[in-house]
């Protein structure tokens, strides 16, 4: 199995460049001045010094990175060798070499010098991704990976331009085995790399596939986060279905949440969206809190006057049927008693195939106060359950809370 488009040759040139510009940066902040002169400008070091050692070095490998093709070679390969005879043992005059050697189709040179430069400095960065790109052009996934697992541990701060290639790549299922070990052994950075996927629109299902290969949440640091990220992906993708099979298999699911929209201490502090989810925006709060009766969390809502948004909402897996939705909004403080109102919303996931799309009709109809009826079709596999909060004209009205909500199906 060949590595798709994001691992192909051309493109981890263009990485190994923008990382080579990015690391040198980063280095040249914390290096003496003279080195960071070389670093950022190998051209006006040797200027100042023809035979500086580094600053040719520099040169060769900024020229290599650039495109090394036979127009060049020969140029690059004498810059390369002034640059050893002052300073043997740098390693990336020998980088430059091997680069050369392989534009002249000398493969034996090629792997001396690559062994060679990974004895002097392994953590060249631009040299672990010249051998990623070998093993890619081996079919040697694990190869690459094993490159790819060294930058990305001794350089955290270039995760972002290395993640996207490689979450693009998870789609395949040979690359996310070769993947497991590093799932397994809770590598630093593969954490981050689910995060930084599922926060920038990588495939959910790919991402579920290597958590659960992978053998868990448990295996990962930060895994009530990855499984939030996970949940709410699947879901905003329409795989709600998956999102559902992937919280059950979660190790605190509470099965009962899947249909029940009552506040329990469950709902309020598990995995969203299949527990409650707050959407406070910048004028309506909303939060969590307990009474201090009946120990029952509730959800505290502050609004100031005539404003209207939704405040919670929570993912249902209702069978069809006919329902009723009864609530309690109650003042914080009878003493300044609110000018809020809270009704329920609920929109239906339908559609043929496994990925669905979200319904635009609200199907809640009002019965009375503080009760709502609820029709759920037979084609309506998964529901979204929101709380719309309005206040009135009352510019002194105090916060509300919402309390006891109640689901009953008829019949």
């Amino acid at each position: 199995m060949r590595f798709r488009r994001p691992f192909r040759r051309t493109d981890i040139a263009r990485s190994a460049v923008a990382l080579c510009f990015v690391a040198g940066a980063y280095f040249a902040a914390v290096s003496a001045l003279t080195a960071a002169s070389r670093d950022a400008s190998p051209d006006a070091a040797l200027r100042l010094s023809p035979n500086d050692s580094s600053a040719l070095a520099n040169k060769a490998l900024t020229v290599t990175l650039n495109g090394i093709n036979a127009k060049n070679v020969a140029a690059v390969e004498r810059i390369a060798q002034r640059s050893l005879k002052g300073d043997p043992i740098n390693p990336r005059p020998y980088f430059v070499m091997l680069a050369v050697r392989e534009v002249q189709h000398r493969p034996k040179d090629v792997q001396r010098l690559s062994d060679l430069s990974l004895k002097l400095s392994p953590r060249e960065t631009a040299l672990q991704l010249w051998h990623v790109e070998r093993s890619v052009a081996n079919d040697d996934i694990a190869g690459a990976l094993r490159h790819y697992d060294y930058v990305l541990r001794i350089h955290p701060e270039l995760n972002s331009l290395l993640f996207e290639r490689l979450v693009d790549a998870l789609t395949e299922a040979p690359i996310r085995r070769e993947l497991i070990p590093y799932v397994k052994a809770r590598t630093p950075w593969v954490g981050d790399m689910l995060r930084f996927a599922l926060t920038n629109k990588g495939d959910p299902i790919a991402m579920t596939a290597l958590v659960n290969e992978s053998g868990g949440l448990a295996n990962f640091s930060d895994s009530a986060t990855l499984g939030r990220l996970l949940l709410e992906s699947l879901a905003g993708a329409g795989y709600v279905e998956r999102a559902r099979d992937f919280y059950l298999r979660t190790p605190k699911a509470s099965p009962s949440l899947l249909q029940n929209p009552g506040l329990t201490d469950a709902s309020v502090s598990g995995l969203t969206p299949i527990a409650w989810e707050l959407r406070t925006d910048q004028e309506v709060f909303a939060s969590f809190d307990k009474n201090e009766s009946t120990g029952k969390p509730r959800i505290v809502v502050q609004a100031p006057s005539e404003r209207s948004a939704v405040v919670a909402r929570k993912l249902l897996f209702l069978r069809p049927g006919t329902y009723t939705i009864a609530m309690r909004i109650a003042p914080v403080d009878p003493a300044s008693p609110g000018d809020v109102t809270v009704n329920p919303q609920v929109y239906c996931y339908a559609g043929q195939g496994e990925k669905q799309a979200l319904g635009a009709n609200n199907l809640v109809t009002p019965i009375a106060s503080g009760k709502h009826g609820l029709v759920v079709g037979a084609a309506c596999s998964a529901q979204v359950l929101e709380l719309k909060a309005t206040s009135g004209a009352n510019q002194n009205a105090g916060p509300v809370t919402i309390e006891d909500i109640v689901l009953t199906r008829a019949g």
